[in-house]
C-alpha cells in the first residue's frame, strides 16, 4: 500500500451546503461522495422532535452540541501504515475556513459547490 493513499470512510460538511452530510469514502482508485441526508441543526427544533432517531439519540446529540454549527462535523477516519500524520493533519486543516471565512458562513451567504457536478 502506498503511503501517500489512504482508505478513508466518513462524514463532512461542506460549507457550499450547509444543511447536506456528505458521505465521503475513498479506497485506492475509488471515490464515492455522495448526501447523507441533513444535519439536526438545519431543522427547527419542533421540526427534529418529530423524528423517532433524534429523540432516541437527543442525549448524545445534544452533548456533542456546537454553538455555532450545532451537529455539524467533519468526521475522517484514516485507514493505513506508515502514515505522516503531521503532514496529513497540516493538509486537512489546509481545506478548513478561516476566520473570516466562518463570518461569512454564519451569515448565510453560499460559497461555490465545487462538487456541484455531483451534488447540489
Amino acid at each position: 500500500m502506498s503511503t501517500e493513499h489512504y482508505p478513508i470512510k466518513r462524514h463532512l460538511l461542506l460549507s457550499c451546503l450547509p444543511e447536506q452530510a456528505i458521505n465521503f469514502s475513498q479506497a485506492g482508485g475509488s471515490l464515492r461522495i455522495d448526501l447523507a441526508g441533513v444535519w439536526w441543526a438545519s431543522m427547527h427544533q419542533q421540526e427534529r422532535e418529530q423524528y423517532l432517531d433524534y429523540l432516541e439519540n437527543r442525549t448524545e446529540i445534544d452533548a456533542n452540541w456546537d454553538n455555532d454549527f450545532g451537529d455539524r462535523k467533519n468526521e475522517l477516519v484514516f485507514i493505513g501504515q506508515e502514515m505522516n500524520g503531521d503532514k496529513l493533519k497540516k493538509s486537512l486543516e489546509y481545506c478548513l475556513l478561516t476566520d473570516t471565512e466562518v463570518k461569512v458562513y454564519k451569515t448565510k451567504n453560499s460559497f461555490k459547490n465545487p462538487f456541484e457536478h455531483i451534488l447540489s
